[in-house]
């Protein structure tokens, strides 16, 4: 069951998803070389860039739910 953590709800701006035991994120694709050369990502993988006070909100809705 896809269940939304943080972000807008009409998928126009960065999000996270849970589904299951995946972390699903949306935000903008990573194109700067000197990253992409650090980071390596694998064939198939996308680096993407997420608010910080996104993973907190995200964090926040998840340690509410584990209390509920």
């Amino acid at each position: 069951m896809l269940l939304q953590l943080a972000g807008c709800e009409d998928g126009g701006c960065p999000g996270i998803w849970m589904d299951g035991d995946q972390v699903l994120t949306q935000g903008r694709a990573v194109t700067d070389p000197e990253i992409l050369a650090r980071t390596n990502p694998a064939a198939g993988e996308t680096l993407v860039t997420l608010p910080k006070q996104l993973l907190g909100q995200a964090l926040a809705s998840v340690m509410m739910r584990a209390l509920a």
